[in-house]
């Protein structure tokens, strides 16, 4: 990819955008507001103004807009404001052309176009101004005030004035008598400037401090992006959503500041060198320092992002005067900045990016030596324990590869990562040892020293990649050691590999193949003589057995598993069984005996210290319990272990996967703001099948919510994810989603394929619960689709759907078959009785008693959205039946604060819509609102849309539909796709209670509503 590009969307600055939205709302009324909008270079300050003047705009309100401009000999004298009132004196003579009288252009913007010498024929008169230039700045500040308001009669005005901190004095001036001035106008100043440009000498910081003390004035500091909008970013650049690697490679250069990654991105350029716009950019900053500082800032730069003073002493050359000259200006300038943190005199390069336009005026022959003389000085130094002794050696062994010292850089980068493991740095572990492999045939003498031979460094870099993430890469190593330990004659370490191999698959998302490369390692690992290498094998392929929902299989392959493994001794093997036995036996005979065996399991990872049994403990340990019915204690486990794993450096791997069991469990239990929230910190930085986890949860919150086109999206991520065979735990969850997605789009032949794909997969897994789930997503679908057959007179597809239906309760009903009490019977039954309820809707009115009593088997433990789903159904059901309206309407106005509530804006609006037509007064949060606010009075024609439940969005659609337009003309009237107009209108049928277009058509003309 080439030049520079920009996402179509803003990123990240939703909530500033929406401060400056309501600051503009203030000015509207005539309460004049400031907004400082402050931030390094390239940070947003100008995307986030444009989207703000392209928002005032389009509600009406007039932009002037200029920018100060930086040169050499200084500013610009009120080159903003000239800018500003360009195009207003532009329109003005046009409106003069043809030698009308000049009194018809506006007096204000002809004094102030004089005062500003745009009008030279306009000159100020008063001889006063040239003995009291004071008085003469102070009448063109109030000529200018004048105008403004004179402007703003009918409409607000949003003076934008870009890159102040490159401002004159005048224009300083100015800015300030307005932000003191204006205080009943109906204006909005918006200024934005360079806070990393703000050294302590200049003008502006004073000027900042006064302007914060003046009431109506607000400031916002742009923050760098964190990875998940920095992932948004990238998406939209590319069209596509970036690659985990690409997002971590764009993160660590750019650091989240938006526009270098933007020329990262540009450049095509994950690592290199710099694009040439962006170093042209940093370039300019490094321009204006002396000699001295220059060459001290390359030195700093080839050290890294930080360095010593007594480094930067021993090896910059300069003497002492000259260095603390040199650093003096770097600080003064911010392009070094003290860190405060550190335990000795240290610096640092404001942005990394500085770092690397430093380290490209340092001569490579010369850097070549500086890395050297770096390397033997660190290594002359060290003492360091643990995570710090790690850090050391990676730099030592940095610095002598970069001085191409290749046995020096093998022999560190060995000992590098072999501290790095130790200490759970497993990233950088990974880097490490990647580089000794690469040295490996090329320092061939050096190799031979070392106490390892290449099959166990393969085996350690793949352990590393695995912990760290990168699940394809620890692939590619172990099937690399596979072909090595097979070519030495070596089966059992072959076997052994093969189960490693088997969990890297599993993680990556591809079920069969890990499943095959178990079954490889039992061929491989003898039984006899019992051996701890056979447990462990047996271990692994229990926990695939158990993740694809084949629990009996699981359960005895585990038993032999933690058997043999107290046999022989081998306690890490009996905590990984014990932890794959709990979850199957949950699902078989107890959760609460199962979720007991995995507490132990946990225990025993804490004692031994396995993190990667430690993790997989919290994981499984959160599931039972949500399985047991225990939805707030798994919730809590699941935020518990995500601390520990955070701790123990584990957060992008198992961290991220049982964190999404925290927004499973959040959503279980009502609480989706928070539930969506943790969802988008998580999902852009997921990786293997703890991204398949986030995407399948976003998908499943994103329709609920009513957020159709998004949800589409997600699910179309997970179909690119998601590998081969069938694991119950994400095709279960994923299916349902898809067909509850198809239901509310009133796509019923999408739900069907993914129906009469999906089922019979899982109808091949003991997961009862997961498969009742789908089945019951495919049972809604087929009663909505009856209903609307129904509606239609369409006996045909009546028939089918009722016939789907009816297949769909009858295996749910089967799923209670040899359960015992104590397993997971009580949400079978629970699911058993929605479905009963759910198809009692196929007759003509559905059936109250059981809707009763699946309300009272939510409530009493299921999910918050289930509770409310069968409320609404009971009130619905009653009202068919006409009678206990008292009942019905206590139900929905119940109903309808918990939709709201939720977020779960189709089923807000059903309640909506079946309030409307059984006449049941309810208004909408946002009716009552502007009641309350005296936003306006509704007119008779509004009053009677509300009734109906109809949204804003919805009642545009209702309008071209009056208007006899097709779903493909309203999408492209109001700019939506067409399927999303189809659902519009699917919507607004649904809440008129009618079978067709024209039936709608009607209701809406006899509301008023006209074309």
């Amino acid at each position: 990819m080439s030049g520079r590009v920009a996402s179509p969307e803003l990123v990240g600055r939703e909530a500033d955008l929406e401060a400056i939205a309501q600051a503009l709302e203030q000015a509207r009324v005539g309460q004049s507001r400031t907004v400082l909008i402050g931030g390094e270079a390239g940070i947003g300050k100008s995307r986030l103004l444009t989207a703000a003047l392209e928002m005032a705009r389009g509600q009406g309100a007039i932009v002037l807009q200029g920018g100060c401009v930086s040169l050499a000999e200084g500013a610009l004298p009120f080159a903003p404001i000239v800018e500003a009132i360009r195009p207003l004196l532009a329109d003005a003579r046009s409106a003069d052309s043809g030698g009308a009288d000049r009194g018809t252009i506006d007096d204000a913007l002809l004094g102030l176009a004089a005062e500003l010498g745009l009008l030279a024929r306009h000159r100020s008169a008063d001889a006063a101004a040239e003995l009291h230039p004071d008085w003469a700045r102070s009448q063109l500040y109030e000529t200018f005030l004048g105008l403004l308001r004179r402007l703003a009669v009918d409409s607000p005005v949003v003076l934008a004035v870009e890159d102040l901190h490159w401002g004159d004095d005048s224009t300083r001036e100015l800015l300030a008598f307005l932000v003191r001035n204006a205080r009943s106008e109906r204006l909005l100043l918006l200024i934005t400037f360079r806070s990393d440009e703000l050294h302590r000498r200049h003008p502006l910081l004073l000027w900042l401090g006064e302007a914060n003390r003046s009431p109506g004035v607000e400031r916002i500091e742009l923050g760098r992006l964190e990875r998940p909008a920095l992932a948004r970013q990238l998406s939209g650049i590319l069209g596509r959503w970036p690659e985990p690697a690409l997002i971590e490679s764009i993160f660590l250069r750019s650091e989240g500041n938006p526009f270098f990654a933007e020329e990262l991105v540009a450049a095509g350029v994950e690592t290199g060198p710099l694009p040439p716009t962006l170093r042209e950019v940093l370039a300019a900053r490094l321009a204006h320092v002396s000699e001295p500082t220059l060459r001290l800032l390359g030195v700093a730069a080839v050290v890294g992002r930080r360095v010593d003073h007594g480094l930067l002493a021993r090896v910059s050359e300069l003497s002492e005067r000259e260095l603390d000259d040199a650093i003096g200006e770097a600080l003064s300038t911010q392009l070094l900045t003290v860190d405060e943190q550190a335990p000795t005199e240290r610096y640092a390069f404001r942005h990394a990016l500085l770092a690397e336009a430093a380290a490209v005026t340092v001569l490579p022959g010369r850097r070549r030596r500086l890395h050297a003389a770096i390397a033997q000085a660190l290594s002359e130094s060290n003492g360091l324990r643990g995570a710090e002794e790690a850090g050391h050696l990676g730099e030592i062994a940095h610095h002598w590869f970069e001085a191409r010292e290749l046995d020096h850089a093998f022999s560190s980068s060995l000992r590098a990562g072999d501290a790095a493991q130790a200490s759970g740095a497993y990233a950088e572990a990974l880097r490490q040892y990647e580089r000794t492999a690469e040295l490996w045939d090329i320092v061939p003498a050096r190799a031979e020293e070392t106490e390892i031979d290449r099959l166990e460094l393969l085996r350690r870099t793949a352990h590393c990649a695995q912990l760290s993430g990168e699940y394809g890469r620890a692939i590619q190593l172990l099937r690399e050691a596979v072909e090595q330990a097979r070519a030495r004659g070596e089966p059992i370490l072959e076997g052994l590999l093969y189960e490693r191999l088997g969990r890297s698959l599993w993680t990556s998302a591809d079920f069969a193949g890990s499943e095959a490369a178990y079954v490889r390692a039992l061929e491989l690992v003898p039984e006899q003589p019992p051996s701890a290498d056979r447990a462990r094998v047996l271990a692994g392929y229990a926990q695939v057995l158990m993740l694809a929902g084949r629990h009996k299989e699981s359960l005895e392959v585990g038993r032999r598993a933690l058997d043999l493994a107290r046999e022989t001794g081998s306690r890490q093997v009996e905590g990984h069984a014990l932890c794959t036995i709990g979850v199957a036996f949950a699902y078989v005979n107890d959760p609460d005996v199962g979720a007991d065996m995995i507490r132990e399991a946990i225990v025993i990872g804490e004692q031994i210290q396995n993190l990667d049994d430690i993790a997989r403990g919290y994981v499984c340990l959160s599931s039972t319990l949500d399985i047991a019915g225990h939805g707030e204690e798994a919730t809590t486990v699941a935020f518990e272990g995500s601390r520990r794993l955070r701790d123990l450096g584990m957060g992008a791997t198992y961290g991220s996967f049982i964190e999404m069991n925290a927004a499973d469990g959040l959503t279980v239990l009502g609480r989706w703001d928070e539930a969506l929230e943790l969802v988008l910190k998580v999902q852009p930085i997921a990786r293997g099948t703890s991204r398949v986890f986030a995407t399948q949860q976003l998908a499943h919150l994103l329709t609920l919510r009513g957020e159709f086109e998004s949800a589409a999206r997600a699910l179309t991520e997970i179909s690119q994810l998601m590998g081969h065979g069938i694991e119950a735990q994400f095709n279960g969850p994923i299916a349902a989603t898809q067909i509850d997605l198809a239901t509310l789009i009133g796509d019923t032949a999408g739900g069907r394929k993914v129906a009469d794909r999906v089922l019979p997969m899982l109808a091949q897994t003991e997961d009862r619960g997961l498969l009742g789930r789908a089945l019951a997503a495919a049972l809604r679908l087929e009663v909505g689709t009856a209903e609307r057959a129904r509606a239609a007179r369409d006996s045909r597809s009546l028939d089918e759907a009722v016939a789907r239906a009816n297949a769909a309760l009858e295996s749910i009903r089967r799923l209670a078959d040899d359960l015992s009490p104590g397993s997971i019977l009580d949400v079978i039954e629970r699911t058993i009785t929605f479905a009963e309820a759910e198809a009692s809707r196929l007759q003509s009115a559905s059936d109250p008693a059981i809707w009763r009593r699946s309300l009272e088997m939510a409530r009493a433990g299921g999910p918050a959205y289930d509770a409310t789903y069968a409320a609404y159904r009971l009130a619905e059901a009653l009202l068919s039946g006409r009678g206990a309206r008292d009942e019905a309407v206590s139900l929905l106005t119940d109903a309808h604060a918990s939709a709201s509530r939720l977020g779960a804006r189709p089923l807000r609006e059903a309640i909506e819509g079946l309030a409307a037509r059984a006449r049941v007064p309810l208004r909408s949060e946002e009716a009552a609102e502007v009641h309350e606010s005296g936003g306006g009075v509704a007119t008779p024609s509004a009053e009677g849309l509300a009734a109906y439940g109809l949204s804003d969005r919805e009642t545009e659609v209702l309008r071209l539909l009056t208007a006899g337009r097709t779903n493909r003309e309203i999408s492209k009237a109001l700019f939506i796709s067409e399927s999303t107009a189809g659902v519009h209108v699917s919507h607004i049928l649904t809440k008129f209670g009618v079978a067709g277009r024209v039936e709608a058509a009607t209701i809406a003309a006899r509301l008023g509503l006209t074309a």
